[in-house]
């Protein structure tokens, strides 16, 4: 529904640094519940099933990317190297939700829901060389 981006570039001499900030709101998503079924043998069971297609969104999204490079040349050629973190925030993204069918101590059977993240802070690095011939 609502989705918002802002990137910048600051030159300082030799370095580069840009960042990156996404912002959404949550995507739209589809929640499970239990259905009365009977499995192979016949007998009583529960089945997950799908509860409204869409019925409910996700939590919103954030993420702010760092990354600071430098280049230069030489006789061999032109290099340049990086550092940078993605999701500098660590903000936990949800992209989706698991289901589990559990039994609690009293052997209750419930539906237990996860989320589906995607990938806390993570760095990186690396250097690039380019021959010209």
């Amino acid at each position: 529904r609502h989705a918002a981006n802002v990137d910048f570039t600051y030159r300082l001499g030799a370095y580069q640094w840009n960042g990156s900030f996404s912002y959404h709101s949550g995507w739209p998503a589809t929640l499970e519940e239990f259905v009365p079924a009977l499995n192979d043998y016949d007998q009583p069971d529960l089945a997950i099933r799908p509860h409204k297609i869409y019925g409910a969104r996700l939590p919103d999204y954030m993420r702010f990317d760092l990354r600071g490079s430098r280049k230069w040349t030489n006789r061999y050629g032109d290099f340049s190297g990086w550092i940078e973190v993605i999701n500098l925030t660590n903000h936990e993204n949800v992209f989706g939700y698991d289901y589990f069918k559990n039994k609690d101590d009293s052997g209750q059977v419930f539906l237990e829901r996860g989320d589906e993240l995607w990938f806390t802070i993570m760095p990186s690095m690396g250097v690039s060389w380019t021959v010209h011939f």
